[in-house]
C-alpha cells in the first residue's frame, strides 16, 4: 500500500505520517482492532501516538457496549481489557496536564470501562488524575461536550459508591463525598428535559447496588451501609413524584430501619429511628400527593412506620381508618392490637390498663356501635382452626394472656393475673406445642412471671409428654 510505502521511506514526512493516520482511521472503521493496534504501535511516541491510543480506546469502548445491546455478552466483555489498555496508554502519554477537553473525554471513558469491568478504585483514580482527570480538572477545561458534566457526575458517583461496598474502604469520608457529587450531578441535569427521571435512574441503580452488599456485611460495615442508603433513598424520594417509585423508597426504608432494631427493642432508636423518619416522610408526603386516591396499602405502611417510631396516637388512627373500610384486613387488626399494647408499656399504670383492654378487647366503635378495631381477643378466635393462620392464631392468644396479665398488673387486680394463667393453661391444654419452640418459650416465660407476680412457684408450663416409641 502506498501508505506503508511512504511511512517505511520517510516516517518524519507529514505526509508520511498522515497517510499512516488514514491507514489507522480505516482499520479502526472496519474493526480491525489487531492491525489498528500495530500500526500505532509503528508510531514514534509523542502526541500523535498517545491520540490514537485514546481514540482506539473510545471506539472499542462504543464497540463494547453495541455488543451488549445485541446481547452478546460475552464478545462485549472480552473487549473492555483492551479497551482500558488502549484508554490508558493514551492518557499517560500527556507529559502534563491537559488544556484541550479531549483527554477528559477519554478518561470519562476509561472510568466506565474500569467500572464495567468491577474496579471503581481504578474509575475514581482515572477521574481524579491530575493529568487528565476530570473531576481533578473541572472548570480549567471547557467541557468536551454538552452533556459531559452530568455524564461525569453520574460515573464518578458510581464509583464513588462502588468504594464504599469495599471492604477497608473509608466509609465517612466516601458518604461526604457522594452526597456532594449528587448535589453536583442535580445542578449539572438542571432543568434539561427528562434531567429527574434520569437522576432517579442513577439513584435506583447506585441504591440498589448497596442493597444488594447488606446482607453479608459484618455489623459494624453493614451500619455504615445503611447511611449510605439512607442518603440515595432520600435524594430519590426528593428527586420525583412517581407513586411506584416513592412508595418503593418508604417501603425500603421501613424494612432497613426495622431489621436495625435490636430483637428486644419495641420502640426505635438511632439509626433505626432515623430511618424510619425517613420513611414517614417519604410516605406522608405521597398521601398527601394522592390525597382521596391513598391505597390502604400505603396507609398501613405508614401506620406501621409510626407504630415503629412510638408514634402510637397517630399509627392506631391510620388503622383505624383503614378498618372502617376494610375491617377483615387481618393485618392491619394485628398491628392495631400490637400498637394498642405497646402503647400500654409506655403510660402510667391507670391510663396503660385502658390501653391493654383496648389491644385485648378491642376499641373505637363503628356506627353499628361494635369496635373497629377487634383487638387480640376477636383475632383469635376468628382466625382459629385455619391452618393459613397457624402462626397468627398462636400470637394472638400470646398477647391475649400477656394483656390479660398486665391489665392485672397495673390495676392491682389477682383475679385477672388468675385468668391470664387460665388463658395459657387452656390454649397449651389443646395445642401442647403451642406453635412451635419459639412461641412455646413465651408462653412458659410468660407463665412464670405471672407466677411469681401472684407470689406462687415459677415453674411455668409443664414439660411436653416424650414422643412415643
Amino acid at each position: 500500500m502506498l501508505g506503508d510505502y511512504l511511512t517505511r521511506t520517510w516516517p518524519n514526512d507529514r505526509q508520511a505520517a498522515a497517510a499512516k493516520g488514514v491507514m489507522i482511521r480505516l482499520a479502526l472503521d472496519d474493526d480491525r482492532w489487531d492491525d489498528a493496534r500495530q500500526l500505532i504501535g509503528q508510531m514514534p511516541e509523542g502526541a500523535d501516538r498517545s491520540s490514537y491510543q485514546r481514540l482506539m480506546g473510545q471506539l472499542l469502548w462504543n464497540r463494547s457496549l453495541m455488543l451488549r445491546q445485541e446481547n452478546r455478552a460475552e464478545e462485549s466483555t472480552a473487549l473492555l481489557p483492551q479497551a482500558a489498555s488502549e484508554l490508558r496508554a493514551g492518557l499517560d502519554g500527556l507529559p502534563e496536564p491537559t488544556v484541550v477537553p479531549e483527554p477528559l473525554q477519554a478518561a470519562l471513558v476509561l472510568a466506565k470501562v474500569e467500572l464495567r469491568q468491577g474496579n471503581p478504585a481504578a474509575a475514581l483514580a482515572a477521574l481524579d488524575h491530575p493529568n487528565y482527570g476530570p473531576v481533578k480538572l473541572a472548570g480549567t477545561v471547557p467541557d468536551p461536550s454538552e452533556g459531559f458534566a452530568s455524564d461525569l457526575r453520574g460515573a464518578e458517583l458510581q464509583a464513588v459508591v462502588g468504594l464504599m461496598t469495599t471492604d477497608g474502604s473509608e466509609a465517612e469520608a466516601l458518604l461526604s463525598r457522594a452526597t456532594e457529587v449528587m448535589e453536583k450531578l442535580r445542578t449539572s441535569v438542571g432543568d434539561q428535559p427528562g434531567a429527574n427521571e434520569r437522576l432517579v435512574r442513577i439513584y435506583l441503580g447506585l441504591a440498589r447496588d448497596i442493597r444488594d452488599q447488606l446482607d453479608s456485611a459484618d455489623p459494624a460495615r453493614k451500619a455504615k451501609l445503611i447511611d449510605a442508603f439512607k442518603v440515595f433513598l432520600d435524594s430519590i424520594a426528593s428527586s420525583t413524584r412517581e407513586p411506584t417509585t416513592l412508595q418503593w423508597v418508604g417501603q425500603t426504608l421501613m424494612q432497613l430501619g426495622e431489621s436495625s432494631m435490636g430483637a428486644n427493642e419495641i420502640r426505635a432508636s438511632g439509626q433505626a429511628a432515623a430511618l424510619l423518619a425517613s420513611a414517614t416522610k417519604t410516605f406522608e408526603g405521597l398521601r398527601e400527593q394522592l390525597g382521596a386516591e391513598t391505597p390502604a396499602t400505603l396507609k398501613f405502611q405508614l401506620g406501621r412506620a409510626f407504630r415503629l417510631s412510638g408514634e402510637y396516637k397517630k399509627a392506631i388512627d391510620l388503622f383505624d381508618e383503614i378498618l372502617k373500610t376494610s375491617p377483615m384486613m387481618l393485618d392491619t387488626q394485628i398491628e392495631a392490637a400490637r400498637a394498642y399494647e405497646q402503647w400500654a408499656g409506655t403510660l402510667e399504670p391507670r391510663f396503660a390498663t385502658k390501653s391493654y383492654e383496648s389491644a385485648l378487647l378491642g376499641a373505637r366503635p363503628g356506627q353499628d356501635k361494635k369496635n373497629v378495631i377487634w383487638g387480640w381477643g376477636k383475632i383469635s378466635k376468628l382466625i382459629s382452626g385455619k391452618a393459613e393462620f397457624r402462626d397468627a392464631f398462636f400470637e394472638a392468644r400470646y398477647h391475649v394472656a400477656r394483656c390479660r396479665f398486665m391489665m392485672g398488673k397495673t390495676s392491682q387486680n389477682n383475679k385477672l393475673m388468675e385468668q391470664a394463667v387460665a388463658d395459657v393453661q387452656q390454649v397449651a391444654a389443646l395445642y401442647p406445642e403451642l406453635g412451635g419452640p419459639d412461641r412455646r418459650l413465651d408462653f412458659d416465660i410468660l407463665m412464670k412471671e405471672v407466677q411469681k407476680t401472684l407470689g406462687k412457684k415459677a415453674d411455668g408450663l409443664p414439660a411436653l409428654p416424650a414422643p412415643p416409641r
